[in-house]
């Protein structure tokens, strides 16, 4: 499975999540093994807003367990 199928898998994931009111903890432990990379980059990509605000960590943004979204 190639980077782009993985990262369309991720974004349909949590694009449908976030449509469930799901947190941010929930995502993560949906996506698995580097959600925390994963997570950050399909929410930029989907142009979600979180409920707060998140902290930019090198590459990715860190957002609190009870941070829902919306887009």
């Amino acid at each position: 499975m190639s980077t782009t199928d993985k990262q369309q898998i991720a974004e349909a994931t949590v694009r449908s999540m976030i449509a469930k009111g799901a947190t941010a903890a929930d995502m993560r432990a949906a996506l698995g093994k580097g959600a925390h990379l994963v997570l950050s980059g399909a929410l930029k990509r989907l142009g979600a807003k979180p409920s707060k605000a998140g902290t930019v960590k090198g590459k990715f943004t860190a957002y609190a367990d009870d941070t829902t979204f919306s887009i």
